[in-house]
């Protein structure tokens, strides 16, 4: 009851901590912590529900909060981005939901399972709630356009990692019980936190999983960090003891990443990252036009985690068992969707209970809005890597380069998982803003800080402006 308490509050005093943030850091690091501290402190099952707004969760919340505290500051967050294609990508993610009244709206009776028709009501909560979803983005492309930003991010990316390090070392020897402790409740299913004879470390996110997510994006941000240092001891000892806490948290699929992609940000060009992360962003928007044509080597992938993990393959093959099923049913409305209540799975008519689990953010994405709504939300994710793919000037920037690879990485978990996060909406407004503000300016000044919460000014000739620069203050 204590620790029930203790979550609640956390939660709804996460505004004033947000604000004293505001107040005391510069507007890109407050906004940032305002969106990874809440992603890594709160109660992840912790939520208010009030009418007609979408529930106020460690994701809803934090992001309404520094959006109001930055436009109260006299930041312009809210401005939409200049490619007509992304600016249509932003509204049709928002709107999306209101094509399920049109091809739902009767109930779905299967002997004694009920799914109720979709309404106007229904439609139009989401629709808040996607709009409140995609705050990050839209901030982080006004905010975090300028010089410097990859580096925050990046920063801000390790400096989490590290943070997260100690408690993931207690969690791995006691099991995962910090957030028992702290908040009075497990926010999952123990046995899948139990792997090769240990624990998956959970901290506060909702799963081992996310947390190994984390993790692999706090190495990532290290070994970019460690290249600009110039490959600097102490820096390849962060980048060692992140690669560590990566292994501890006995995640097979994060490990294959870091795997593949420390290598690149290490040693590779910017152009090379670049266009291995629009390799990975193409195949993740294509994905569903791959599967339901049978080009995705199913039987090879399987057998290929055969090779490394039998129990492991048997978890792929299981997953991909629900997929076909699952996939067979949202082809049945593959241009509408079948909207919420879980009308887009599988139900035994006599027991009611569901037949199929949904693991993968694709399919559930697939199965509720159908295709359209699919390449509306994963065209949105993957638009900024092939922007920034496609800017000359982009090639000569390592860093950004790296959160287009990082990214476009965690993207691809999105087809075996549900691994959405805050974190892929920001990372994909700092890159979108980092490759706007170069196109309108791919030579311009310098950029220094005017200190904490005043934005930033151009160095250059007194009285000088940057060619065709637009504020976003």
């Amino acid at each position: 009851m204590v620790g029930n308490v203790l979550a609640l509050l956390t939660l709804l005093s996460w505004p004033v901590i947000s604000a004293i943030m505001f107040q005391r850091m510069e507007a890109r690091r407050a906004f940032v912590w305002s969106i990874l501290g809440a992603y890594m402190s709160l109660s992840p099952l912790t939520a208010v529900a009030l009418p007609v707004i979408p529930d106020m969760d460690k994701t809803t919340l934090p992001n309404i909060a520094a959006a109001l505290l930055a436009m109260g500051a006299g930041h312009r967050v809210l401005t939409l981005p200049g490619s007509p294609l992304m600016k249509l990508a932003v509204i049709l993610f928002i709107i999306a939901p209101w094509t399920a009244i049109f091809a739902n709206q009767q109930p779905l009776v299967e002997g004694i399972s009920y799914r109720p028709a979709q309404n106007a009501y229904d439609s139009f909560t989401t629709m808040v709630k996607q709009a409140a979803v995609v705050l990050p983005l839209v901030m982080a492309r006004n905010l975090m356009a300028e010089e410097g930003s990859e580096r925050l991010m990046l920063r801000a990316l390790l400096t989490g990692g590290l943070i997260y390090s100690l408690p993931m070392l207690v969690e791995v020897r006691l099991s995962p019980q910090i957030n028992v402790w702290v908040y009075g409740y497990f926010a999952h299913d123990f046995g899948q936190m139990m792997r090769y004879g240990g624990y998956r470390p959970m901290v506060f996110m909702a799963h081992g999983l996310w947390v190994a997510l984390f993790t692999f994006s706090a190495l990532i941000a290290a070994a970019a960090l460690a290249r600009a240092q110039r490959f600097d001891i102490r820096a390849l000892a962060v980048v060692a003891w992140m690669g560590l806490m990566l292994v501890i948290c006995k995640s097979m699929a994060p490990i294959i990443y870091a795997l593949a992609v420390v290598p690149l940000v290490l040693l590779a060009t910017p152009r090379m990252m670049l266009a291995v992360a629009a390799v990975l962003a193409g195949v993740v928007l294509a994905f569903p036009l791959l599967r339901l044509s049978g080009l995705v080597p199913v039987e090879a992938l399987i057998a290929a985690a055969s090779a490394i993990d039998p129990e492991r393959a048997a978890s792929l093959a299981f997953r991909l068992r629900n997929e076909d099923l699952l996939l067979a049913r949202a082809a049945e409305k593959l241009w509408t969707g079948w909207g919420g209540f879980g009308r887009n799975l599988i139900v035994d008519p006599q027991s009611g209970e569901y037949l199929t689990i949904s693991d993968g953010a694709w399919i559930i994405t697939m199965g509720v809005q159908g295709l359209p709504g699919y390449l509306i939300e994963f065209g949105l994710y993957t638009l900024p890597v092939f922007a920034a793919w496609r800017t000359r000037a982009a090639r000569a920037e390592p860093l950004l380069a790296t959160l287009a690879l990082l990214h476009a990485t965690m993207l691809v978990d999105l087809i075996p998982n549900a691994t959405l996060t805050p974190l892929t909406f920001m990372l994909a407004g700092v890159i979108l803003g980092r490759v706007e503000y170069l196109r309108r300016a791919p030579a311009g000044p310098a950029v220094a800080p005017l200190g904490p919460g005043r934005g930033r000014v151009h160095v250059g000739a007194p009285g000088a402006a940057a060619p065709g620069l637009r504020t976003v203050l």
